[in-house]
């Protein structure tokens, strides 16, 4: 700063590059003024509405403590759908299932469908639907976006206006609770007052967490161990035959659909006994069969019900008949002294089974699909990912190939088709009816005398030998089969005895329990026919005594290979025959389409000798070998 004088006075001089660094000086100082005041005026705004839900008029807090009340209480119906549902609130796309597989993707539980947790499809395919955690957030948040309505018509009556708009929710699923969070503006007017809230805050009590994660804890156990299934195998052995022997000389029956009733009420029966491990019974034995130990807080149940899609196939049935023929009642039976019925059956099973986490308020259930194949469990698996169970040749399918399948008429017939080859089968899918065609082009694996086989419901199944490594095409005929009823006479009169009656035509296998069974499903085909008929009978086979010997190690010689020859006695108890064959035969005849689509089979087995003793017994048999019995279509 520099002084010049004049006259009189004095002059003040500034340099130049201080007075320009002076005004750059207050120009900041404004801008920066400025710019708080625009930061302010947004922040008073953004702001405003968190001020206002902090303090909300006295006069408005009523209607905003029914908009929590009403998003509590949709929260809750949502709540409700993810626990009955398995974990959904929307469904998953339906699967049907099939003839190899009854179960779809969901069961139907009272009008209810709750999807599978572990299922397999109808085409052989092994599928979870377990749904996360943040699945069932996602979907309570949607669901609370998507049917939020409350009404407001008391307050509206008050003379209050209020309005909402679009609605942003999410939501937290802890143990004992759901935290919600809802942002959507809920304005509120009346007389020169007006509020606008726009964010809400609440929660629920549910343990809709904690049975999830339950829940997870019984899936995995039973997706590793199958403790389902290990104890239906225990059903299994315990109510239907499955192999055992026993003291008789007539064949032993059981009806098949008989076999799989007593199955599904034992099933029902025994599942609705496990427990966790805070169950106990007052027998101390069942208390710890039934017990699986899952470390849960809650009651557990397991459901199944006989009206659900169930699987219980046995491998060799014949006609929904399960028969065992007797040991030593030909032409060995002089040589065993007795009779006995060996039996072995082979089981395939599939049915669901809803297990539920409850308490006294709330219960979360979902569905798994026990399977049993062979008379043993499924293979556990460590992963949730889908896989296919299909036989390694089946990875395969390189070779092109178009399959028809018709009937006798050369009329169109869609047919489920499966591939042979060596011991691997596998599933190509199904023949389609195009114009006058049934169809199915697909690939198959390469394979020299494979069979393609074809099934399709009313028909026989036919089997065709092909090599796919030279052929792509296979034009196969199936056969219809008729439903007949059969009626048993001896020398033309009407019989009532308890018969047993074979169709065997080398490919396909049927038996008939008469009279309890009447009706038989035939096709065309050249049979050999056996008929057995029985009678009560009081025949005893005596007690009988045989010497048994053997050759074992003579003492310390037996080092050296020598040996003594000891004996003992084996006594057979004596046997009281509760029936006996009183006659039948055989025959071996062609029977053609016509004479089944009559309907109606009759058969004449000739005289019936009641037997008196175990000669006369032995005598019955070998006259089934040659007696020559008469078949007509009526």
């Amino acid at each position: 700063m520099l002084f010049r004088r004049k006259k009189g006075d004095y002059t003040l001089t500034f340099p130049t590059e201080v007075i320009t660094k002076s005004k750059r000086s207050q120009v900041t100082l404004f801008v920066i003024i400025a710019i708080l005041i625009v930061a302010g005026v947004i922040t008073f705004f953004l702001l405003r509405d968190k001020i206002f839900v902090q303090n909300i008029p006295t006069e408005f807090q009523p209607i905003e403590n029914a908009y929590l009340n009403c998003i509590q209480e949709t929260a809750k119906i949502g709540v409700n759908t993810l626990a009955e549902q398995g974990g959904y609130i929307k469904l998953p796309n339906f699967e049907p299932g099939s003839l190899y597989m009854p179960s779809s993707n969901m069961l139907d539980y009272f009008g209810t469908g709750i999807p599978y947790w572990y299922y397999i499809s109808g085409n052989n395919i092994v599928k979870t639907q377990v749904p996360t955690k943040q699945d069932m957030q996602d979907s309570l948040s949607d669901f609370l976006n998507n049917n939020l309505d409350c009404d407001f018509s008391q307050f509206i009556e008050q003379g209050f206006e209020i309005r909402t708009g679009n609605i942003q929710s999410k939501t937290e699923i802890l143990n004992n609770k759901v935290d919600i969070e809802l942002n959507s503006d809920l304005i509120i007017s009346k007389e020169n007052k007006t509020v606008k809230i726009t964010s809400h805050k609440t929660s629920i009590n549910t343990n809709l967490g904690n049975f999830y994660e339950e829940a997870l804890k019984i899936y995995n156990k039973e997706k590793t161990e199958t403790f389902l299934e290990n104890y239906t195998v225990d059903i299994l052995y315990t109510y239907a035959p499955v192999i055992g022997t026993e003291l008789s000389c007539s064949p032993k029956v059981w009806n098949l659909n008989d076999v799989r009733e007593n199955i599904k009420n034992a099933i029902g029966n025994n599942f609705i006994f496990i427990k966790g491990n805070n169950f106990n019974l007052k027998n101390q034995e069942l208390n710890k069969y039934f017990t699986v130990n899952f470390n849960n807080k809650d009651n557990i149940r397991f459901l199944y019900s006989k009206e659900w899609p169930t699987k219980i196939e046995v491998e060799n049935s014949n006609n929904d008949v399960l028969i065992a023929e007797p040991l030593g009642n030909q032409q060995g039976m002089g040589i065993l002294g007795f009779c006995i019925v060996p039996y072995h059956f082979v089981y395939d099973l599939s049915f669901p089974v809803l297990i539920q986490i409850y308490n006294d308020k709330e219960i979360f259930q979902f569905p798994v699909v026990v399977v049993i194949k062979g008379n043993v469990p499924r293979e556990p698996f460590e992963n949730s990912e889908n896989f296919v169970v299909e036989p390694e040749i089946c990875k395969y399918k390189t070779k092109d190939i178009s399959i028809y399948t018709y009937d006798s008429y050369l009329s169109p017939v869609s047919a489920e088709i499966s591939f042979k080859c060596l011991n691997e089968i596998c599933d190509l899918g199904k023949t389609e009816i195009k114009g006058d065609d049934a169809v199915l082009e697909t690939k198959v694996p390469p394979c020299v005398n494979g069979f393609l086989i074809a099934t399709s419901e009313n028909y026989s199944d036919t089997k065709y030998q092909i090599s796919t490594n030279e052929e792509n095409e296979a034009y196969i005929m199936l056969k219809k089969k008729y439903n007949v009823n059969i009626n048993v006479k001896s020398n033309g009169r009407n019989i009532n005895e308890d018969t047993i009656i074979y169709f065997n035509s080398g490919k396909d296998f049927s038996s008939l329990y008469y009279p309890y069974q009447k009706n038989i499903s035939l096709a065309e085909s050249e049979y050999n026919i056996t008929v057995y008929v029985f009678k009560n009978s009081t025949i005893t086979i005596p007690e009988s005594k045989t010497e048994k010997c053997v050759d074992v190690p003579n003492g310390i010689l037996g080092i050296f290979g020598v040996t003594k020859k000891e004996c003992y006695d084996i006594v057979i108890p004596a046997q009281t025959l509760n029936n006996a064959v009183i006659g039948g035969g055989k025959l071996q005849q062609y029977i053609t389409e016509s004479e089944l689509q009559e309907g109606n089979i009759e058969i004449d087995v000739g005289s019936l000798n009641t037997p008196k003793n175990i000669e006369e017994l032995q005598q019955s048999y070998e006259n089934i070998e040659t007696n020559i019995i008469s078949l007509q279509a009526k």
